[in-house]
């Protein structure tokens, strides 16, 4: 048997790494996974991003380096979100949400502003991206956000290595089972 570690400070501070209020934040893309979700309806293609916080407009909250999960349907009534999002970082050009190269640019090009809500499911409170608008702010003016996007894209890069071995911390090599889950997305029509 492989011994194990798990470093445990008492002292430090308790946090999920996710977002954990509702209100403006500005977010820039940290992951982007393309993915097949089973759904009632059968499988669906999406496109999961991994978000990290970057300014935290709500007062009483830090949510500063915390992660958020949007996931794009790719179907016809649902690309209206995707097209938000290219707005809100200034992509205007027509392109194919199937080209992984061109959507991640487009997803990783600049922060955003994003409007987070929050939803109930099982008992459990999740928070999500509802809305994206532009940020006029400057990237370069926050010479900081370069180490914190550095350690979001490594915790995204562990998540999917974690993923690949099932979830289970196997670390198969083999890429992630597909269908993924449909949990908290049940209602979604098409």
């Amino acid at each position: 048997m492989t011994r194990k570690s798990l470093n445990v400070d008492p002292e430090a501070e308790e946090r999920s790494g996710w977002c954990s209020t509702e209100g403006d934040k500005v977010m820039w893309a940290t992951g982007v996974d393309y993915a097949e979700i089973n759904t009632k309806n059968g499988l669906r293609d999406v496109i999961k991003v991994r978000f990290t916080c970057m300014i935290d407009e709500v007062e009483g909250s830090d949510d500063v380096g915390a992660d958020c999960m949007e996931t794009f349907w790719l179907t016809e009534k649902a690309v209206w979100r995707l097209r938000a999002f290219a707005r809100a970082v200034g992509h205007t050009s027509p392109f194919d949400a199937y080209d992984e190269g061109t959507v991640r640019g487009i997803i990783a090009k600049r922060p955003v502003r994003v409007t987070v809500g929050s939803r109930e499911y099982n008992g459990k409170t999740y928070f999500d991206p509802k809305k994206y608008a532009p940020w006029a702010g400057d990237p370069d003016a926050h010479p900081a956000w370069q180490d914190m996007l550095v350690e979001a894209e490594d915790r995204h890069a562990r998540f999917a290595e974690w993923q690949s071995g099932g979830g289970s911390g196997g670390g198969s090599g083999k890429p992630a089972p597909k269908p993924v889950t449909n949990e908290g997305h049940e209602d979604i029509p098409f």
